[in-house]
C-alpha cells in the first residue's frame, strides 16, 4: 500500500526535464510568437505622434547691490525680485 501511495506521487510530480521538453517542443511557435509582438509593438510606436514637452523657470537676480525695501520703495526698480517671487509663489 504504502509503495503504490509512493508511485502515485511520483507520477503526479512535475520535473524540470517536463518543462524543457515541453519548451523544446515548442520552441518555433514561442519564436514566432515573440517575433510577432515585437514587430507590432515596434509598428505600433512608430504609427505614433511624437509629442514633446517641458517646462522651466528661470529666476532672474538682480546684479546691483542693496536691500529688497530699497527696490520696493523705488519705482521700477527690483521688479524682477518681486516677480520672482509671486511666480515661485505661484506654483
Amino acid at each position: 500500500m504504502e509503495n503504490q501511495n509512493y508511485n502515485q506521487v511520483m507520477q503526479d510530480e512535475i520535473k524540470l526535464s517536463d518543462y524543457l521538453r515541453i519548451i523544446l517542443q515548442y520552441r518555433y511557435l514561442i519564436v514566432l510568437v515573440f517575433f510577432l509582438v515585437m514587430v507590432g509593438t515596434v509598428f505600433y510606436t512608430a504609427r505614433q505622434d511624437k509629442i514633446y514637452s517641458a517646462t522651466s523657470r528661470i529666476l532672474l537676480e538682480d546684479q546691483r547691490g542693496g536691500s529688497d525695501l530699497m527696490f520696493m520703495m523705488t519705482p521700477g526698480m527690483g521688479k524682477n525680485s518681486i516677480n520672482n517671487q509671486i511666480e515661485l509663489i505661484k506654483k
